[in-house]
């Protein structure tokens, strides 16, 4: 008895062991799947941030752009993208500088001889791999953004020749390992379910430990360590005893022991059986009290011993034909079927063979049950195949459309939102479950012209968020580019429709409402290409725009665009939208709308452009609550305040064109900074800037010698001071004379001052009326009033 029951544990630790084995292949093919599935990621990332700069490389051959123009715009752009778990791309010159990270610690370093933390050069690295191929993977240790420890790093680089660039991206070893891991303890949790339904006769147990002594698997110890354990009467390393027993296959380990109602007394015989599986640091043991199979052993003897005698010879008659007929064929597919626990399937063409040989060669049961077998082996091959090729399909999908989707939510201005005593702005873009190509964008063109748009791309998937990431850029450097301060919106709807309708295949197109606003004056001017009619908010008077001449861009050439303006009130709203919001559908298949959406802007009565805009996303989920929506919802709510330093406390002073006024202008400034408690350096630095404008608008603003008025007057509302300039002298923008002096190549006059006033001052405005210049100044002080 004792025989039989130490042959039935060794054959089921074997098939443990070998379900262990199964496991860990499967492991194994998941590892190697994960990391090839990162870097087909982060090849995909890369060539999305290398259509970008092929862009401006593009624009810098046409000749709409310089070399250092264009190289500036293709390094902002590729800045900002984030992916992954805040995941980026870095870009070195051919010396290694990095000339773009989003981490200002390594932004402009020389990495040419950057160690990590193993001694690796990753500049070094970084060119061996593209040095052949121009592309390719490699790893080094490096700290993770917005963390302090190094982390390894895998990384995919593309060397960008015509700029002689390398343009590179990378994904953290540690992410890739929660794969295994996570797959590593399912093996785990469904061995402690098969190790809780073995059963060895009454208290029997199958168990589990490494080589560091951690019992991983066992009915009381589980969890615990033993590394420094000793047997508790002869003081042997039990633990030892047990790995030398798995040295030897099929060997046992008896020693004595307690049991559970007799703690203390170690007289019981116990064997153990024990089996170690290598990769994996395992030992797999079996344990058993030896009475507890002897007594049923000496109850069942007798009746075995009449039992054999009747049936020994029948047997002996039966034998060669059960051999013969069943026997062989019967062990073969047992054999057969111990494979299939450790094989893929891809080596059983020569086990198929066999198989259909006994289904041929034989009619009766065994032969149905081969031909069944031989079946099954045919239908799991095609099923793992088919599994495995519509899983990695699935995964490549779904990874490449969640990137593709954070990618979007990434490109528009990060944080969504803008304040300043003249106005506030806040913007939401919520993805729908397809990618689609909703965007929204804002920026000052100069202190006093401020631009934000909304547009909607046709179709959805990535080709509608790459032709997104076009639209947006375009517009923005052609707005951008231009040194004429008043710009038109039909001029650069006009140019962008261009630029987009240029190798334009898939006769894509964007919808747009572009709108640019005068600071000061308040007056809105703005296009419309096609895209839905923003709703105007005054006094809680909800009302649309008015339709103005424009259709989608990117379909046609030449494009005609009508202008639109209003002169905005403060507290006046605009509400910018996308089709997402008003196409929302409930469960009785209804449209939220656009009669919906001006109905519920008037209920509102929100004032906030924050307020506003959640409120919206708040009233469209809860309008589609159970029903998938298919397109993005975007948002821009843009609130005027009004004028900067309109009801501010005033102080005026006139002066003579005479360097030796400048003085008197400063008195007067540290009177006001007196009576207001500003900080010493805010003072400090106004004192510069009154001395520099001054010395600017005294030494070149008057063309004979002859005398001449200056008005300065102060106001401070908050804590931002403004000084505003007026003098009748020559038209003298000090912006402008730098910009073109720069552009020819030469020092401008009063450079170094202007420089000056740049610097230490927060907003710039100049203008020219009834043949005066007019400079304001605007500085946020410190401990101000």
């Amino acid at each position: 008895m004792h025989k039989n029951v130490e042959k039935s544990l060794k054959k089921e630790l074997e098939l443990i062991k070998m379900n262990i084995e199964n496991e860990y292949s499967s492991i194994i093919f998941h590892k190697n799947y994960a990391r090839e599935k990162y870097k087909l990621q982060l090849q995909n990332v890369v060539n999305i941030a290398i259509s970008n700069i092929e862009y401006f490389y593009n624009q810098f051959k046409k000749g709409n752009l310089t070399k250092e123009q264009a190289q500036q715009f293709a390094l902002e752009s590729v800045e900002d993208f984030r992916f992954g778990k805040n995941d980026y791309f870095y870009i070195y010159n051919n010396s290694g500088i990095a000339i773009s990270h989003p981490n200002p610690n390594f932004k402009g370093a020389d990495m040419s001889e950057f160690l990590d933390i193993k001694g690796n050069n990753i500049w070094e690295n970084v060119k061996e791999t593209v040095k052949d191929t121009g592309e390719g993977f490699t790893s080094f240790w490096f700290i993770r953004l917005g963390e302090t420890t190094s982390v390894e790093k895998l990384s995919y680089n593309y060397y960008f020749k015509e700029w002689d660039w390398v343009i590179g991206t990378g994904t953290y070893i540690d992410d890739i390992q929660k794969e295994e891991d996570k797959r590593l303890s399912q093996v785990m949790k469904e061995l402690k379910d098969t190790f809780s339904r073995f059963k060895i006769e009454e208290t029997g147990y199958f168990f589990l430990f490494n080589s560091k002594a951690d019992f991983l698997i066992h009915p009381t110890l589980t969890g615990q360590n033993l590394a420094d354990f000793k047997h508790p009467v002869t003081g042997e390393d039990h633990l030892g005893r047990m790995k030398k027993a798995a040295n030897t296959p099929g060997t046992s380990y008896e020693y004595l022991w307690d049991k559970p109602e007799q703690p203390g007394k170690y007289i019981f015989q116990k064997v153990a059986y024990v089996t170690y599986f290598e990769p994996l640091d395992w030992y797999i043991g079996a344990a058993f009290y030896l009475d507890e199979i002897s007594l049923p052993a000496r109850r069942i003897i007798i009746k075995q011993t009449i039992l054999n005698t009747m049936i020994f010879f029948i047997s002996v008659i039966l034998a060669f034909i059960l051999i013969r007929r069943v026997t062989l064929p019967l062990k073969k597919l047992t054999n057969y079927a111990d494979q299939l626990s450790s094989t893929e399937f891809s080596s059983m063409s020569e086990t198929e063979t066999e198989i259909k040989s006994i289904a041929l060669n034989l009619k009766d049961e065994i032969g149905k049950l081969a031909a069944s077998f031989a079946f099954m082996i045919k239908s799991l091959k095609s099923h793992i195949q088919k599994l495995t090729e519509t899983t990695a399909i699935k995964e490549k999908i779904e990874s490449e459309l969640q990137i593709a989707k954070n990618i979007q939510k990434e490109m528009v201005p990060q944080p969504p939102f803008h304040s300043q005593d003249e106005f506030e702005l806040y913007a939401a873009l919520e993805p729908a479950k397809q990618i689609g190509g909703d965007l929204y964008d804002f920026f000052f063109i100069d202190e006093n012209h401020f631009c934000f748009l909304v547009g909607d791309v046709s179709n959805k998937g990535i080709p509608a968020a790459l032709f997104m990431s076009k639209s947006k850029t375009t517009i923005k450097f052609l707005t951008t580019l231009s040194d004429n301060k008043q710009v038109s919106p039909a001029e650069i709807m006009k140019k962008v429709n261009h630029e987009l309708y240029q190798e334009n295949k898939q006769f894509m197109f964007v919808t747009l409402f572009f709108a640019v606003l005068e600071i000061d004056s308040g007056k809105l001017i703005y296009a419309n290409a096609g895209h839905n009619l923003p709703l105007f908010i005054r006094n809680h008077d909800v009302s649309f725009f008015k339709k103005t001449k424009g259709k989608p861009l990117g379909l046609r050439a030449d494009r005609a665009f009508e202008e639109g303006t209003i002169n905005l009130k403060p507290n006046d709203i605009i509400f910018l939208y996308t089709d997402g919001v008003t196409e929302a559908m409930n469960v009785k298949k209804e449209f939220f709308s656009d009669e919906h959406l001006h109905e519920v802007l008037k209920k509102s009565k929100l004032t906030s452009s924050e307020d506003i805009t959640k409120y919206i996303l708040h009233e469209v989920n809860e309008f589609s609550i159970g029903c998938p929506r298919f397109d993005d919802v975007t948002i821009l709510t843009f609130k005027y305040k009004g004028k900067i330093g309109e009801s501010c406390k005033k102080e005026t002073i006139v002066i003579k064109n005479q360097k030796t006024e400048i003085k008197t202008v400063k008195d007067v400034f540290l009177r006001i900074a007196e009576e207001n408690e500003v900080g010493k350096d805010s003072i400090f630095e106004v004192l510069l800037i009154i001395e520099e404008v001054l010395t600017n608008i005294i030494s070149y603003s008057f063309k004979e010698e002859t005398k001449h008025s200056i008005e300065i007057d102060f106001g401070i509302k908050d804590n931002l001071m403004t000084i505003i300039f007026t003098d009748d002298g020559i038209p003298f923008d000090p912006y402008e004379v730098e910009m073109k002096s720069l552009k020819a190549g030469k020092k401008f006059v009063g450079g170094k001052g202007i420089k000056i006033i740049k610097s230490y001052s927060d907003i710039i405005e100049y203008k020219r009326k009834d043949n005066k210049n007019i400079l304001r100044i605007g500085k946020y002080l410190k401990n101000a009033k």
